[in-house]
């Protein structure tokens, strides 16, 4: 076990990567949780860390049934008539972001855009994701870190 300059402790677990590849992406999950807990184990041990706040994490994640879904952000229309989120969706083989518009009263989905689909990792797709606003009352943009639009939904 080791603690990087950036803050981070790496921690070795082993994991047969041949049976891996051959589990159903359900249970690739189940695994790869297991390996977390694994090595967050280790890690809560060398640090004194209780362990209770790691187990209801993970209780939490079985009892979504392994989904990782969640809106990232959410912002009104200028006029208050819609609502636009970034929903984002984390997978075994792929992380992407979908930038959805809704009527605000009905929650009604009025459109729909796939913006981003990448390799799963979270230092990766947190680039991307920097600010959802409206330019209008009918366009909405969402810009990276470097606050440059990276993506607009036009014409609501």
């Amino acid at each position: 076990m080791q603690t990087t300059t950036d803050g981070f402790t790496e921690v070795s677990v082993k994991l047969d990567v041949d049976s891996y590849f051959s589990l159903s992406d359900f249970y690739k999950k189940t695994l790869i949780l297991n390996k977390i807990d694994e090595g967050i184990v280790k890690v809560a041990n060398e640090y004194s860390w209780e362990h209770d706040v790691f187990n209801r994490i993970t209780a939490e994640i079985k009892e979504r049934n392994y989904v990782n879904e969640y809106t990232w952000a959410q912002r009104s229309s200028p006029d208050r008539k819609y609502m636009a989120e970034m929903f984002c969706t984390h997978d075994i083989d792929y992380f992407s972001a979908t930038l959805n518009i809704r009527d605000k009263k009905s929650g009604e989905l009025i459109k729909s855009k796939k913006v981003l689909q990448e390799r799963p990792h979270e230092l990766v797709f947190t680039q991307y994701l920097g600010d959802l606003r409206w330019i209008s009352d009918r366009t909405v943009a969402m810009t990276n870190r470097g606050r440059k639009t990276k993506w607009l939904v036009e014409n609501i």
